[in-house]
């Protein structure tokens, strides 16, 4: 913005011009002065070439130093967009992993129960068989069985929704088995204070950088006109 700017201009025309001129006086040397003369100048025809070469080298100019502070602004807006853009793109990964995660975690344990269930209806029907249990007991056994098999259906559904997301996502789709939660939980000690983390999301804030951003471009706007 602040280099030397060349400009080459050049131009070409034709025309022809006509003037007459009436009343005019005038006088020679040793005669008297001839009053009411008439003058008469033309022109047929006439060809003119112009051609101009200019350099500028700009020394202050409000506006130039105001447009240079916005592309700065507008460059430092843009990789703030893109380091929101990647954070969401973290956040959004840890969303579908966890999702499948916690949802095998999930269906792995219902599974479990279903096992105790399954193998405590079975011992409810042989003891009903040998009159040692009443058949309420067996109804009992069978409803909570086929309570968890609908809950287990439920949640196989749930797990491969939860796949199709992740894979649509990032385009991975390994097995659940592969998913882990996670199983330290840091101390007290570990984790800082809340001011510390709320004066972190104040300084890390993508919105409010952009909103900074949009008030400095309309400062520099009016700076435009200052000097003018």
């Amino acid at each position: 913005m602040w280099r030397p700017s060349v400009a080459l201009e050049g131009g070409a025309g034709w025309g022809g011009a006509e003037s007459t001129m009436r009343g005019a006086q005038f006088s020679l040397p040793g005669s008297f002065p001839q009053k009411g003369v008439t003058f008469n100048t033309s022109v047929a025809s006439g060809t003119s070439t112009k051609v101009m070469l200019g350099v500028r080298q700009p020394l202050f100019s409000a506006e130039r130093s105001a447009q240079q502070a916005q592309l700065q602004i507008a460059a430092n807006a843009a990789e703030t967009e893109w380091g929101d853009a990647q954070q969401m793109m973290m956040l959004q990964s840890a969303e579908h992993y966890f999702s499948v995660a916690l949802v095998h975690q999930r269906l792995a344990l219902l599974l479990r129960q279903q096992q105790a269930v399954d193998k405590a209806l079975v011992e409810a029907k042989d003891r009903f068989k040998l009159g040692d249990r009443p058949v309420i007991d067996v109804h009992e056994a069978q409803a909570r069985a086929d309570a968890l098999r609908a809950q287990r259906s439920g949640l196989e559904t749930e797990l491969e929704l939860s796949r199709v997301m992740l894979k649509d996502f990032s385009g991975l789709s390994p097995e659940p088995a592969s998913f882990a939660l996670p199983v330290r939980i840091p101390s007290a000690a570990e984790v800082s204070e809340l001011d510390v983390w709320l004066s972190k999301a104040a300084s890390g804030n993508a919105m409010l950088k952009l909103a900074d951003a949009q008030w400095q471009n309309a400062q520099q706007e009016s700076a435009k006109t200052h000097g003018m």
